[in-house]
């Protein structure tokens, strides 16, 4: 369980493997975008390894998260949002969360515009 938070660490990325880690600490730091200066967007996601169970909670307030599918990716926005997780089911909850830059981020930055409507792609 993670108790409702906001991630509002002055350096969210404490324990990051960096391919340059040795400037890594004295670069710049991006106060509103939580990040350092300069850099490409980070982002979060949840990956659903398996089917939503009863019990299974997932707060992004003031909005619930339930019914996933395996496969189903979230984006969301982690550094502003409050947000919690629970499991007061009898069944596991496998998630995979992924913290990072992306090569391409313009399906998020659409998906964030067109108000988080629930798109899906085909990755065939």
């Amino acid at each position: 369980m993670h108790a409702r938070h906001v991630d509002r660490r002055r350096f969210p990325l404490k324990g990051l493997v960096h391919e340059k880690e040795e400037g890594l600490r004295s670069q710049l730091f991006d106060k509103e975008r939580r990040q350092p200066a300069d850099s490409k967007n980070i982002w979060r996601c949840f990956v659903a390894l398996e089917d939503w169970k009863p019990g299974q909670i997932v707060n992004f307030e003031p909005n619930f998260w339930t019914n996933w599918s395996k496969g189903d990716v979230l984006f969301f926005d982690w550094r502003n949002t409050a947000h919690s997780t629970a499991n007061t089911g009898v069944m596991d909850r496998p998630f995979l969360k992924i913290t990072g830059t992306m090569k391409d981020d313009q399906f998020v930055l659409n998906a964030k515009r067109d108000h988080n409507k629930i798109k899906e792609i085909d990755l065939k």
